[in-house]
């Protein structure tokens, strides 16, 4: 038997932690779509069980939630991201992330977005590509996944991500975004129902408004959707923009928009005729 308590137990059962500050989870509300004004912040230092209730309250008090009245007594409440999403995008983060980096967990939430970011890349035997259709469960912090396992908050198969996929999609949601970035990786999920077609261009103001906004500020980068449409673009050239929808699972509204952002930035151009040209990066 171990003498002295392990990082592990002190993480799950310890009040309040003030021993590993690297552990304690940073939540913030900004104003828009950029990190530049806040509008509300919390730092979660309790144990990290608790954590888990503590941050999906404070989500809940910054994003809409609507009330349906149905035949039943009680009123459905109606949030504006799955909150079963959440909690398990919020568990995997805690449970998978890489304690010996100095960076905190951080949930990011905009207007129309919502970011979980957890310190450390994907173990090296997981294709980031091959995410679903490889479930393979990899724990990096095994005594964090074992009392995680025994009270219930993880079943240790690798099926997290198709979770969060299915419950954003049930509720009419576009995919969330997995990726690997700035020795992190992060989770992004979207505001809104999917709308194609002519009920598409009736938020196109909306979205645009997405679009232009999403990381401008401090990095004025391509947002998440127009960057996967440009790198697309820069492996893929010559596609069409229905083929761009097709092989990204993306709305053709919406990818009509982000190429006419990138045309606008003069980062791609179009070539050849309007029934067989496509798209291309430019140099």
């Amino acid at each position: 038997m171990e003498k002295n308590i392990t990082n592990a137990a002190y993480l799950c059962f310890v009040k309040k932690n003030a021993l590993m500050p690297n552990a304690i989870i940073k939540a913030a509300r900004f104003k828009g779509d950029s990190m530049v004004h806040f509008i509300d912040m919390k730092d979660f230092d309790t144990n990290i069980i608790t954590a888990v209730k503590d941050t999906l309250e404070f989500i809940k008090r910054h994003i809409n939630m609507s009330v349906e009245i149905e035949q039943e007594p009680q009123r459905k409440e109606i949030w504006a991201y799955p909150l079963n999403a959440l909690r398990e995008a919020i568990i995997n983060a805690i449970v998978h992330r890489d304690y010996t980096d100095h960076g905190n967990i951080q949930i990011r939430i905009f207007d129309h977005t919502l970011q979980i970011w957890s310190p450390g890349l994907l173990p090296p035997e997981i294709n980031i590509k091959k995410l679903l259709s490889e479930n393979r469960s990899i724990p990096r912090n095994k005594k964090l996944a074992q009392i995680f396992y025994n009270i219930n908050l993880i079943e240790n198969w690798g099926t997290g991500f198709h979770r969060i996929i299915d419950a954003c999609l049930q509720k009419g949601l576009q995919k969330p975004f997995f990726e690997e970035k700035a020795g992190a990786f992060v989770i992004t999920f979207f505001r809104g129902k999917i709308k194609e077609g002519l009920n598409d261009e009736l938020n196109e103001g909306l979205n645009d408004e997405l679009n232009e906004g999403l990381n401008e500020g401090l990095n004025d980068e391509l947002n998440i959707g127009q960057n996967s449409v440009f790198k697309y673009i820069k492996q893929k050239s010559g596609k069409m923009a229905k083929n761009i929808s097709e092989d990204l699972n993306m709305p053709f509204g919406t990818v009509d928009r982000h190429i006419r952002f990138l045309l606008k930035k003069n980062l791609i151009e179009r070539r050849g005729s309007k029934k067989t040209g496509g798209y291309f990066a430019k140099s």
